[in-house]
């Protein structure tokens, strides 16, 4: 289905972490995508906790609690290459 929806608004967060965490290494003079990704093991936590944390408002102030529980529960649950996604 195509629209916002909370896991579109979510993910949209979520890829804003990365730029944040892009801009970071930009400044400090590291310009080539792969050796930030390669040297950083912790490049999607804070994405994550973006991700999460705005999850976490929407619940807490009971906006569209529904969505939002469905939402992390098929995130939790998503897995690839038995990785936790």
């Amino acid at each position: 289905e195509y629209g916002c929806n909370i896991d579109s608004a979510s993910t949209i967060i979520h890829e804003f972490g990365h730029s944040v965490e892009m801009d970071a290494y930009y400044k400090v003079g590291k310009t080539n995508f792969f050796d930030i990704i390669r040297g950083s093991p912790y490049y999607e936590i804070s994405s994550r906790f973006l991700e999460y944390s705005f999850l976490n408002y929407l619940k807490e102030n009971n906006i569209l609690v529904d969505e939002v529980l469905n939402v992390i529960q098929m995130k939790n649950s998503v897995k690839v290459a038995g990785k936790h996604t």
